[in-house]
């Protein structure tokens, strides 16, 4: 068996690769791993030392001179238990995916809330000019410049237009 080392001196494998090693059993080359996790050759072998080396593998040699590897059953399991790192991974992708939609709708219920904070402060502090105005004239610009009130969603009128003031068309075929 090889020796545990600390479990900051290492990395962890890939998702991808334990669920092949547990896929193809306790005995198996890099090669076979390779295959069917479609893993860089390089790539497997080096985190196959690294699974070894924290799980406590055995080693073969076969007569050819490949290197197998002899994990145990349960090779997640025992991974979980030597590893701190394998612990919080697992945890984190419990809580991943419904962290992130939490914080989608409160991102989304946050943007139309202050959108309506916005909209309605704005529409108090118009209202609030044309009532305080003491003079018969506006200061503030006509509503029909930035486009329809954005709360008349249900009730929409056409632009009365000037008086004595044609429109393009009409003064073209006047």
């Amino acid at each position: 068996r090889l020796p545990l080392v600390p479990d900051d001196a290492v990395e962890l494998p890939s998702e991808q690769l334990l669920s092949t090693v547990e896929c193809l059993g306790g005995r198996t080359s890099a090669a076979d791993v390779a295959t069917a996790s479609g893993l860089d050759l390089l790539e497997t072998k080096r985190q196959l030392l690294v699974l070894a080396r924290i799980v406590g593998a055995d080693l073969q040699v076969t007569n050819d001179g490949e290197l197998l590897f002899v994990f145990p059953e349960n090779v997640r399991r025992v991974l979980r238990g030597q590893s701190w790192r394998m612990r919080l991974r697992e945890r984190w992708n419990e809580i991943n995916p419904p962290l992130m939609w939490l914080l989608r709708a409160s991102f989304g219920l946050a943007l139309l809330s202050s959108v309506t904070i916005a909209v309605t402060g704005i529409a108090l502090l118009s209202s609030a000019k044309q009532e305080g105005s003491d003079s018969g004239r506006s200061v503030s610009l006509p509503v029909s410049m930035w486009g329809p009130h954005p709360l008349d969603i249900f009730y929409y009128t056409r632009p009365v237009p000037y008086d004595g003031e044609m429109g393009f068309l009409q003064s073209c075929f006047s």
